[in-house]
């Protein structure tokens, strides 16, 4: 008996010992840039960026704002969890920061290290709000004294933070200024220490409870072994691999296909170009003048051209154009307003309106008020008189 017991607790014990590692390698598997590089080719372009080198620039239009179009907010273990509706989500708002481009709009810069998300947090009496950390920003940096412009930072009121549509109540950017003024920077920590990472956790879990009068459970975090992420029977589950730091001994991961920048189309309208970024701003200011020179030169004699011909009646053959001899030279300033009245009344073509007037119906005088069918006329202003010729004169 005693022998058959040894020999059970040693069955027992050597399949812990073959599971233990294997479930320990599935947990904590190692992946290269690569995987971003290839992941998010089909979503973008990947163009090599000043100061930063490889980054990625979504293909969306200008209203895209990261960690606000089309995604909510879940409180998970982790704290509050940024779940997005793209299938690159589990890349972009997860790892790297993302950076705003006076000419290209929010470019991805990718990084190494996973969070719930890249964000800082505000919070008053009756807000919370969030924006996006930019490039070498981690939650270590004293996030108090790292200046996000207020047109990145997105508010909602407080009992709306757990909407799954959280984007339908967000509050009108002309306020943030103000909401900004009234709100602080949320603290509230969470530290892994299986990664040695210390994530921003987002709202007190308490404090959101109190101001919606709902009980909030964490989801619980899933690790899937593929590119994904999703919310399934009350638990994430999501990609999170750790990413390999890439130094000269190892192989360099390169995107598949490299766009140049001048390639790229604008997707950053101007009037949401941070005032912030101001010799950015100038530089793209002066980038558009120098694209708009050409046309502007292209165009310049078409526009004379189309002038021209206005000031002359098809109708008159015999019409010419006076030269000022008899115009007084001391009257000479004060004569461009009537000019322009002489050319206006040139440009009428009595024989088309004779025509039009003709094709219309006669107005019935009972019906229609007597100074509605006299059309309106505009009487022309005095022209300065002309000096008489002399006819007591005689010819030689």
């Amino acid at each position: 008996m005693k022998c058959t017991l040894k020999i059970i607790f040693g069955l027992i014990l050597y399949c812990a010992l073959i599971t233990a590692p294997h479930k320990s390698r599935a947990q904590e598997f190692w992946v290269s840039m690569q995987v971003f590089y290839d992941q998010l080719s089909p979503y973008g372009q990947w163009v090599d960026y000043p100061q930063y080198g490889y980054a990625w620039i979504p293909s969306l239009d200008e209203t895209f704002m990261p960690y606000a179009t089309d995604g909510h907010w879940v409180l998970t273990d982790y704290g509050w969890t940024w779940i997005s509706d793209y299938d690159w989500g589990w890349a972009a708002f997860h790892y790297g920061r993302w950076y705003y481009d006076l000419y290209y709009g929010w470019i991805w810069i990718p990084d190494t290290m996973w969070a719930p998300a890249w964000v800082a947090w505000r919070a008053s009496s009756g807000y919370y709000g969030w924006a996006p950390l930019g490039p070498g920003i981690n939650f270590s940096t004293n996030v108090t004294n790292y200046d996000i412009p207020a047109e990145q930072w997105v508010f909602v009121r407080n009992d709306n933070i757990v909407s799954p549509d959280v984007d339908r109540y967000y509050v009108n950017q002309t306020e943030n200024i103000t909401i900004i003024k009234n709100t602080t920077i949320i603290k509230n920590t969470y530290v892994d220490r299986s990664r040695n990472i210390t994530y921003v956790a987002g709202p007190d879990k308490n404090e959101v409870q109190k101001v919606t009068g709902k009980s909030i459970r964490p989801v619980a975090i899933e690790e899937s072994n593929k590119p994904e992420q999703k919310v399934n029977n009350d638990r994430l589950v999501i990609y999170k691999p750790q990413v390999k730091k890439e130094d000269n001994s190892s192989e360099k991961s390169v995107p598949p296909r490299v766009v140049a920048l001048k390639d790229v189309k604008k997707r950053a309208p101007q009037e949401n170009i941070p005032s912030s970024n101001n010799s950015q701003a100038n530089q793209l200011q002066k980038n558009d003048q120098n694209l708009n020179h050409l046309d502007s030169g292209n165009n310049r004699a078409n526009q004379q051209q189309e002038k021209k011909p206005q000031n002359i009646n098809p109708n008159k053959p015999d019409q010419q154009v006076r030269k000022p001899d008899n115009i007084d030279p001391q009257n000479k300033n004060n004569n461009n307003p009537d000019q322009q009245q002489e050319k206006k009344t040139q440009n009428i073509n009595p024989v088309n309106k004779l025509n039009q007037q003709q094709a219309k119906p006669k107005p019935n005088p009972q019906n229609i008020p007597q100074q509605k069918q006299k059309p309106k006329m505009v009487p022309p202003k005095p022209q300065p008189q002309k000096p008489q010729p002399d006819t007591t004169r005689r010819p030689h």
